[in-house]
């Protein structure tokens, strides 16, 4: 009986005890699991900053290749015009000397 007793009057502190630490390993458990997530979370941000910074990188090249191609055109341009021009003194001079 004493044995009864006993269990009987720590019975109350052991499932009080028992219940705080359920308590404690439901609470580190959510917060693995809210860690995980955040975790998680942040990879797909960063993943998504990583492509987002790569695409812009495309898209400077691109456009630095465009410029680029638009230039070399226009000094082509501006040869041939000078070159077409050139011709057409060269003509006018030879025209000149020409008897009437």
């Amino acid at each position: 009986n004493r044995l009864v007793a006993v269990v009987g009057r720590y019975e109350p502190m052991v499932t009080a005890a028992k219940a705080e630490r359920s308590e404690r390993e439901m609470t580190r458990l959510l917060r693995e699991e809210q860690e995980q997530e955040f975790q998680a979370a942040l990879a797909a941000d960063q993943a998504r900053e990583r492509e987002e910074e790569a695409a812009k990188k495309r898209d400077a090249e691109a456009e630095a290749e465009r410029q680029a191609m638009e230039a070399r055109v226009a000094e082509e341009a501006a040869r041939a015009e000078a070159e077409a021009e050139r011709q057409i003194e060269a003509r006018r001079r030879k025209a000149d000397t020409l008897p009437a």
